[in-house]
């Protein structure tokens, strides 16, 4: 696998074309890195996806209806108590 080639009618590569002199080891490096990026970048895209995908079923059968009767409250200051309560049992050391 060649770094900088263009899928061209003529086949012709980029760093030939624009006189960029890429040795085959820097090719290969560069090829490993751009490989391990976008890797990294799919799986925080596949991890999205599922993660949407979970929330839209749970949405479509109404679970979030449930959490929000439980939360549900006239008082504001239980509510704020109730968040205060959460983000701090959360809160690293």
């Amino acid at each position: 696998m060649k770094f900088l080639t263009v899928l061209h009618p003529l086949y012709i590569e980029i760093s030939e074309k624009f006189g960029l002199p890429i040795s085959e080891a820097k090719a290969q490096a560069i090829d490993e890195l751009l490989l391990h990026h976008l890797g990294k970048i799919a799986e925080i895209l596949f991890f999205l996806i599922g993660a949407m995908t979970i929330v839209e079923i749970v949405d479509m059968h109404r679970g979030f209806e449930i959490l929000k009767k439980i939360i549900k409250t006239r008082k504001r200051k239980i509510t704020l108590d109730f968040w205060h309560r959460r983000f701090f049992s959360f809160r690293s050391d």
